[in-house]
């Protein structure tokens, strides 16, 4: 079963969708010092996905927010034991899990 739940006013902000247990959202919105489970990369039509997969955001690995940028727009991630700093506009595009993976 699928819930959606977020910012009436703007429905791609605070975005969460919730599938059984699990309540899903993207990357760019996990706080610092959070983890989460990658869930899915959604490539959305530009070839990104690829690229993602190879800096080690899979489905199943586990991610940690360590820091973002002090004029925004990126965040540093800790992912497989390395710190990848990614645009936000990527890190929305890895939807993650904050409950077990079924």
């Amino acid at each position: 079963m699928l819930k959606y739940g977020g910012d009436a006013a703007n429905p791609r902000k605070g975005m969460v969708i919730y599938m059984n247990e699990n309540k899903l959202s993207v990357l760019a919105e996990l706080p610092i010092k959070a983890r989460a489970t990658v869930w899915h990369l959604n490539d959305g039509g530009h070839n990104i996905s690829e690229r993602l997969a190879k800096l080690g955001f899979r489905e199943g690995a586990e991610v940690e927010c360590v820091g973002k940028s002090p004029l925004g727009g990126m965040r540093a991630y800790r992912v497989m034991g390395t710190v990848i700093a990614l645009r936000d506009e990527d890190a929305a595009r890895v939807i993650t899990s904050h409950g077990s993976r079924s």
